[in-house]
């Protein structure tokens, strides 16, 4: 889960050409692929911005919420419908 939230903070975010510049080849992780060579600059700048955001947030729902806005992503909320419970249970 750890792993999605950077994926959607920090590489999502990024430029799109930065994020597929940086993709790992087939079983190469994305840390590992990043060089002083191959974007990091703008990977460490992102990941400060996202620091700086954080530490005004109280909860991660509200980051997320926040680093979306800030970028431009919209925001979606799905609903999900669950049957009553049977009278008894």
């Amino acid at each position: 889960m750890v792993g999605q939230v950077v994926i959607e903070m920090i590489y999502d975010t990024l430029d799109p050409d930065v994020p597929e510049y940086l993709k790992p080849p087939p079983g190469v992780r994305w840390h590992r692929q990043v060089t002083e060579n191959i974007g990091v600059r703008a990977l460490v700048s992102r990941c400060y911005e996202v620091i700086g955001m954080a530490k005004e947030c109280r909860d991660m729902h509200e980051l997320c919420d926040k680093v979306a806005r800030h970028y431009g992503r919209q925001i979606v909320q799905f609903s999900l419908s669950l049957p009553l419970p049977a009278e008894g249970e």
